[in-house]
This record gives C-alpha cells, sequence and structure tokens, in this order.
C-alpha cells in the first residue's frame, strides 16, 4: 500500500514534519507511484524501473491525473531525499531518490494544474476540502505508536493534537507492543463477529430445511 503524506502546503515544511520512519519509507513509495504512472503511458521496465504499482490506489490515480500532479510529487520526493540525508546524516541520495531522478515524465499526461488532493484513510479522519488537517488527524490518530523526530521538533500541531486525542482516546497505542496487543484483539473481536454470523446463518439454513419437511 501507498500513500502521499501532505502534512503542510510548503514541501519543505511537509518534509520536516514526516517522522523519522515515514522518511525512507515515503521515498520509496513515492518513487514507486510515480513509477507506476510512467508505466501506465508507455514506458519501459527500463525506464520505470518500479514497474506497475498499486495502479488503483489514489494516490496513483491522482499523480496520473495531472502532469502537474505528476511533477509535484517527483519534486516532493527529492525534498524528501534531502531530508533523509539530513535526518541520518548522508551524503549519498536514497536508493529509491536515485531512481526518482531518472525518470521522465509520461509523454501524454495532460496537464489540469494540481487536482483535489486524495484522503487515503479511515473516514474518521477526513476533512473535506483540507487534505493538511485530514493527514495530520491520521498521524495523531494512528501514528502515535511508532512518530519520532531525533533530529527535528517535534511538530506543534502534534504535540498538541496527541494531547487533545488521547484525551478522548485513552486507549490509543503508544509503542509497537501497545499497537500489536490492539490489532489482535481487533482481529479476535472480527474473527468472533465472523464465527456468530456463520452460525446464525447455518441455523436460519436448518430452521428453514425443517419448515420444508
Amino acid at each position: 500500500m501507498v500513500n502521499i503524506f501532505y502534512l503542510d502546503e510548503d514541501i519543505d515544511v511537509n518534509c520536516r514534519y514526516h517522522c523519522d520512519r515515514h522518511i525512507s519509507k515515503m521515498i520509496v513509495e513515492s518513487t514507486q507511484i510515480l513509477s507506476a504512472v510512467c508505466r501506465l503511458y508507455g514506458q519501459s521496465n527500463e525506464e520505470a524501473p518500479y514497474g506497475i504499482h498499486s495502479n488503483k490506489h489514489p494516490a496513483v490515480l491522482w499523480a496520473a491525473a495531472s502532469r502537474s500532479n505528476w511533477l509535484w510529487l517527483h519534486k516532493f520526493t527529492l525534498a524528501l531525499n534531502k531530508e533523509f540525508q539530513f535526518r541520518y546524516d548522508k551524503t549519498k541520495d536514497h536508493l529509491s531518490a536515485s531512481v526518482c531522478k531518472t525518470l521522465k515524465v509520461p509523454t501524454g499526461l495532460e496537464d489540469v494544474g494540481i487536482t483535489e488532493r486524495p484522503q487515503a484513510m479511515p473516514e474518521q479522519y477526513r476533512v473535506k476540502g483540507d487534505p493538511v488537517q485530514a493527514y495530520r488527524n491520521y498521524y495523531i490518530g494512528e501514528k502515535q505508536y511508532f512518530a519520532k523526530w531525533k533530529t527535528r521538533e517535534v511538530p506543534e500541531w502534534y504535540r498538541e493534537g496527541c494531547l487533545t486525542w488521547n484525551q478522548m482516546h485513552p486507549n490509543t497505542p503508544q509503542t509497537m507492543q501497545e499497537k500489536k496487543a490492539m490489532d489482535q484483539k481487533l482481529k479476535m473481536e472480527r474473527d468472533e463477529e465472523k464465527k456468530r454470523k456463520r452460525q446464525q446463518r447455518e441455523e436460519e439454513k436448518q430452521a428453514k430445511k425443517r419448515k420444508t419437511q
């Protein structure tokens, strides 16, 4: 699964707001999205080596909707690469950023300007017409168990947002261990619900069968 975290309208600020774990991860995912669009427009495996990846995902559809979208994502990916070099004291490019630099704008991709940005997240975090607030909500509600900024200041909106969110949702996972425990609990609850529905259907089936005898 891929995504484009739109945490601020300014590209450089947006990159600084990405937590440490997302810096490298989103360079990979953004390059995958860009490459997917290139392949959709007929480029070869040599031209777009990451191939078709999640080509029905809202982020890929957005990047393929306009030349300006594709170019913005390309610029954003390279800005993330600079942030990666700063965070991890690197002089070389991230491997995926090296691939990104070789990608060419797909021939035939129409330019209709920057289109409405997708909000690829659970419905509860979405804000109509405000992808920045939506992705900040998503960070606060879903990423606390791993979000860290070792060489950057923790964003003020994140720090304050977490305080408010955690007062309303005190069981929000704060560690990977807590997240795994919650996921396991949710899985067990879903499995039990599926089992209950199967039993209910079987009972209804048997009851219907008895009536016809």
